[in-house]
């Protein structure tokens, strides 16, 4: 928790503009008059929008990675972890920030090299460590005899969280009948099939 209360105002709803509306669409100004906070407030905390959309991305990994941790310490199996985070990630709204990704990106690419904050940070600050909980929980699982030693556990987990991380966007774009879970859920057991072999 960000101990400055008026900094957590700003990420609390910031996080929630941008889920709403996506980077691009989002300002400065929008927040100002959600938050009630003046403009020279809020650049007094955050420099600009790509550092405020940062900061957002680090915040929710972070409350990801807390829910992801409880859930790898709990006394279920490998298996059962890898589908708890698979609901996790599929329940509504879990990845919306992630949505808004590409559209940051691309707006960050017109920006100075200074001023830029590189693909290369996104991934060591947001994506490796949420891989990393997956590379746990597989290792965990080669360890009890779960799942085969000859799994390239790297790999996997990549896989794993590229593809849990794409379906949770369905959302955005199929039917409001698609029934996602569903869909997670048959990936989930084929994907596990294949590790246990």
């Amino acid at each position: 928790m960000i101990k400055n209360n008026t900094k957590q105002k700003i990420l609390d709803y910031a996080i929630d503009l941008f889920k709403r509306k996506g980077y691009g669409s989002t300002s400065i100004e929008d927040l100002r008059l959600e938050t009630g906070i003046s403009k020279g407030l809020m650049y007094y905390h955050f420099k600009n929008k790509e550092e405020l959309f940062v900061s957002c991305l680090k915040y929710d990994t972070l409350q990801h990675l807390n829910s992801w941790e409880k859930i790898h310490q709990s006394q279920a199996s490998a298996t059962e972890k890898l589908i708890m985070i698979a609901d996790y990630l599929t329940e509504e709204d879990q990845s919306s920030l992630s949505f808004s990704i590409p559209q940051f990106i691309e707006e960050s690419s017109k920006r100075s090299a200074e001023q830029r904050f590189t693909l290369k940070e996104l991934n060591e600050e947001i994506i490796i460590p949420e891989i990393n909980v997956f590379n746990t929980i597989i290792e965990d699982g080669i360890n009890t005899g779960e799942f085969d030693d000859e799994l390239d556990v790297s790999e996997v987990s990549i896989m794993l969280y590229s593809s849990l991380t794409s379906m949770s966007l369905m959302n955005h774009y199929l039917p409001d009948d698609t029934d996602i879970k569903s869909v997670v859920n048959n990936f989930m057991n084929r994907m596990i099939t294949t590790m246990k072999t």
